[in-house]
């Protein structure tokens, strides 16, 4: 166990020499949704992402990471640069996606797989509140002795409260009371105030609120707050629909660029229905 001071989000971002204009891809969690991703729009990305070209690759979550590997939208020719995850995940041993029977390994058999395909990897642990983070080394246990767990792993705090009006420039119908953001869309948020200028997202739901609902997947879960409901209808702290459409006024005004195209996701969608 080893203990790793805050050193904020801007750190993060230095240790991997990027400058403001630099080209970054932030991959979420929406790939855990097998339903939205049809073989041929998996191909579709896979073909975007390499003419994209980013400097760095970062990651939510070890487990979805594998899952882009898995699924074929990365492939051994593209590597994740960094992983961030809430330390919680490292302290209790968990993960948490839409349905962990989808899900036969362990954590330490995720890592392994990342440093196995880029011994250069950071994984960026954080929390929403203040302190030291004990960092559990046995999740690194299977991996080559040559990763540097002491330069490699990284702790940075941020806060999830926000209202919509510090991020867009319209009234999105959502209120503009301060709520508490998902993981991945602080990690955006945070990023953005960092002055990052080429900002590139894959992996979240951000085509708007009226996203056609019918192919997302239910969660199964313990939690009855989760448990056989889909993304828009989770009963937590965060405001998933609006978020959906903060991210795509974003998108509208350039300020971040979506790797993903819903006419071609509905379209394949289309096609594969009409195969069956």
């Amino acid at each position: 166990m080893t203990k790793i001071e805050d050193t904020g989000i801007k750190s993060v971002i230095e240790c991997m020499n990027l400058d403001q204009n630099d080209c970054i891809l932030y991959l979420g969690g929406r790939i855990d949704d097998d339903n939205l991703y049809p073989p041929k729009y998996v191909k579709y990305l896979n073909r975007k992402i390499k003419r994209l070209n980013p400097k760095k690759i970062i990651c939510h979550s070890h487990w979805y990471a594998w899952k882009y590997y898995d699924a074929g939208v990365l492939d051994e020719s593209t590597k994740i640069d960094m992983i961030i995850c809430h330390a919680g995940h490292m302290q209790k041993n968990t993960i948490e996606p839409i349905d962990k029977s989808r899900y036969e390994n362990g954590n330490h058999h995720y890592v392994k797989q990342l440093v196995d395909k880029n011994i250069d990897i950071f994984f960026a642990f954080y929390r929403h509140d203040r302190g030291v983070f004990q960092c559990q080394t046995k999740w690194f246990n299977e991996c080559s002795k040559d990763y540097d767990i002491e330069k490699r792993i990284k702790y940075f705090t941020y806060s999830r409260s926000y209202c919509p009006s510090q991020l867009v420039d319209v009234d999105l119908g959502h209120g503009d009371h301060r709520r508490n953001s998902t993981d991945g869309f602080g990690v955006i948020v945070n990023l953005l105030n960092e002055g990052l200028k080429n900002l590139n997202i894959a992996g979240f739901t951000a085509f708007g609120s009226d996203e056609d609902t019918s192919h997302f997947s239910l969660y199964k879960s313990k939690n009855n707050k989760l448990n056989d409901k889909k993304y828009f209808q989770l009963k937590t702290s965060e405001d998933q629909k609006a978020e959906a459409d903060i991210l795509k006024r974003l998108i509208e005004n350039k300020t971040i660029y979506n790797v993903e195209n819903y006419s071609k996701l509905t379209s394949y969608l289309k096609e594969d229905k009409y195969k069956e």
